[in-house]
């Protein structure tokens, strides 16, 4: 059994070569012409914002500022075989294609240079490494430091920063191979994370619950009436919230919405 209040961070220093570069061609030639007419348009200087000081600023703070009870351990990547419980064959195969290269996928700001795809496998992985130190019993919880991120990724398409949904992978790698028979994903990031609505839609044992800002803000999904559908038909939680939502909307939200539909 793990000991009371273990955390085993899971960081893993592959994942830092996810690193695109604005000033690279994208492809195809429209979608570059498109994309620098925009920024452009911004009138300031523009760098890709998912960058990896977002993973070593937090390792770093966590060296600096030890919490009691926090370990490390590196990732993995995930095999075609983990992805393909969440996403399409030929979705992997078109994104497989862009080893090594850099690319521009869409008008959402999701690129890629020439490590990101080994990243992306290596942060869907590194998010299953950190379910199974649970569900085996070696902490109490896990905290994956993970990136490219995962929640705008749906099964035939990259989104919003993201290439491979993390914990999709993860719950249904929970699912497939640890015998999970149900699984919660809280997301409380500002964006909704339609991606992983979209993948668990009529799922009845996964319970997404997603607390977020509300429509128009990116990417405009994640409304009160998105519940599901067939067999997973209210399994599928959205709390919409307005742009200045303070942490007392967020803890009513968690009391009345949350805990209700967990139990």
């Amino acid at each position: 059994m793990a000991d009371e209040n273990s955390v085993i961070a899971f960081y893993d220093e592959r994942m830092l070569a996810h690193e695109p570069d604005i000033e690279v061609p994208f492809l195809p030639g429209r979608m570059d012409d498109r994309i620098r007419s925009l920024l452009v348009g911004l009138g300031v200087p523009w760098k890709y914002p998912e960058h990896p000081a977002r993973l070593t600023a937090i390792r770093h703070f966590l060296e600096l500022e030890p919490v009691p009870g926090v370990t490390f351990e590196s990732g993995m990547a995930a095999t075609q075989e983990q992805l393909g419980r969440v996403h399409t064959n030929s979705y992997l195969d078109s994104i497989y294609q862009l080893r090594g290269e850099s690319a521009w996928l869409d008008d959402d700001t999701t690129a890629v240079s020439p490590g990101s795809v080994d990243a992306a496998e290596v942060a869907a992985g590194t998010a299953i490494v950190a379910v199974e130190a649970v569900v085996e019993g070696r902490a109490e919880s896990s905290f994956a430091l993970v990136r490219p991120p995962g929640h705008h990724a749906e099964p035939v398409r990259a989104r919003g920063f993201c290439l491979f949904n993390n914990v999709a992978v993860a719950a249904a790698h929970a699912q497939a191979a640890l015998g999970c028979q149900r699984i919660m994903i809280v997301d409380w990031d500002a964006h909704h994370g339609n991606g992983t609505q979209d993948i668990f839609w009529a799922d009845p044992d996964v319970l997404f619950f997603d607390i977020h800002r509300a429509s128009p803000f990116y990417p405009g999904t994640g409304s009160l009436a998105e519940v599901g559908v067939g067999l997973g038909e209210g399994t599928n939680v959205n709390v919409p919230l307005p742009a200045d939502a303070d942490d007392a909307a967020y803890l009513k939200a968690f009391r009345e919405i949350l805990i209700p539909a967990a139990e």
